[in-house]
């Protein structure tokens, strides 16, 4: 049976993915160098071109992938999913990371909206990277979204200063301190609250894992 083409979508996410670097090459010796290679169909089932059954290998390595010899113990397919999922969590976290050149970030990965939640209660935060290691957040939470008598709200606006992903939002309410730790994740943002009652209206809250929409 001839070869089905993988489909070109498939193809291209599974190549930014890797950043076509080799999954094996990365497992075997931490080697995140850019390679000539082939994408390899796991299973040995080239009509399978689901993007869990493929993965960009170099050219030594999708050789010694393919051959089956009884002198030496070949790559086994979990093997080859394993190095390619620790080098996908490898790419992650560093592409998603800015770049500091002399203290200053030169490239943005902060600016956007973000959102979660559900129905009921949620929170939006409208993120402006300023400049040099500085961004701006603003955002607005509920809590009670479908109640007779309307929401309670929290409002944020402030200004912070990035250290590598994070920013820290930290204000006083009597004796207690509310605290705000973003974490940019590339398409996500997490959010860990130190929650002082009566900061913002009963249960608005701005915690939690946010989502980026542009």
């Amino acid at each position: 049976m001839s070869r089905v083409k993988i489909p070109y979508q498939t193809e291209t996410q599974l190549l930014l993915n890797c950043r076509r670097r080799c999954c094996v090459c990365f497992g075997l010796d931490r080697d995140h160098r850019i390679k000539q290679g082939q994408i390899a169909h796991l299973d040995g089932n080239n009509q399978n071109n689901k993007i869990e059954n493929l993965a960009f290998i170099c050219l030594a390595h999708h050789d010694q992938y393919d051959s089956r010899t009884s002198q030496s113990k070949g790559l086994t397919i979990d093997e080859v999913k394993k190095f390619r999922g620790e080098l996908e969590q490898f790419i992650n976290d560093n592409w998603n990371s800015p770049i500091i050149e002399k203290g200053e970030i030169k490239v943005d990965i902060f600016t956007g909206s973000y959102t979660r939640g559900n129905e009921f209660e949620g929170a939006d935060l409208e993120v402006t990277f300023l400049g040099g290691k500085t961004i701006h957040v603003k955002g607005f939470a509920t809590w009670g979204r479908t109640r007779e008598y309307g929401p309670n709200i929290g409002q944020l606006d402030f200004v912070a200063e990035v250290e590598i992903n994070k920013a820290l939002f930290a204000d006083k309410l009597f004796d207690e301190e509310y605290k705000l730790e973003l974490d940019f994740l590339g398409d996500r943002l997490i959010a860990n609250e130190t929650y002082v009652t009566g900061y913002f209206g009963h249960n608005a809250s701005f915690g939690g894992e946010y989502y980026k929409l542009k």
